[in-house]
């Protein structure tokens, strides 16, 4: 599992906007993830790369509108033994 400390700051606020959409009962657009970072989308569009193609900490789910584009889901991390 990865140690949140090894995330970089845009990672850090990316994921945490994330996750807190997701427990508001959807999932995140770029744009919605972006604004709640309070990052430019361009910046948040990096980290979600990250997050998603290297460390595994987040996922597209798909699209539901495609003027919205990928909406992004945190994965479910194994809980440590």
């Amino acid at each position: 599992m990865m140690d949140e400390a090894e995330l970089r700051d845009d990672e850090q606020r990316v994921l945490e906007a994330a996750s807190t959409i997701e427990a508001e009962g959807e999932t995140g657009t770029l744009q919605q993830i972006a604004g709640r970072a309070g990052l430019a989308v361009s910046d948040a569009r990096a980290a979600l790369s990250s997050l998603t193609e290297v460390k595994d900490l987040v996922q597209e789910v798909g699209t539901t509108q495609p003027d919205l584009g990928v909406r992004y889901s945190v994965r479910d991390q194994p809980s440590p033994s």
